[in-house]
């Protein structure tokens, strides 16, 4: 896989601020070779983190999952 396009002054200024505001823990992900090649072109294409990525994509998740739920509890 190739490298990942250096990111510029400002975006990486902002994600440094971005991830500086926040309580970050670290996790291990396990995901079979093809997905992680996948999210890695994604990133490279988008010149993003892969961090940011699965972190963003969690949080989409888990909020689906609480509105899903806190529709279920209504009925």
């Amino acid at each position: 896989m190739g490298k990942m396009p250096a990111a510029t002054h400002s975006s990486a200024s902002s994600r440094t601020k971005k991830t500086a505001d926040m309580n970050l823990v670290s996790a291990t992900v396990f995901l079979l070779p093809d997905k992680l090649a996948l999210i890695q072109r994604i990133c490279a294409q988008k010149n993003r983190r892969i961090s940011d990525l699965i972190s963003e994509a969690v949080d989409d998740y888990l909020c689906k999952c609480n509105a899903a739920a806190s529709a279920g509890s209504r009925d």
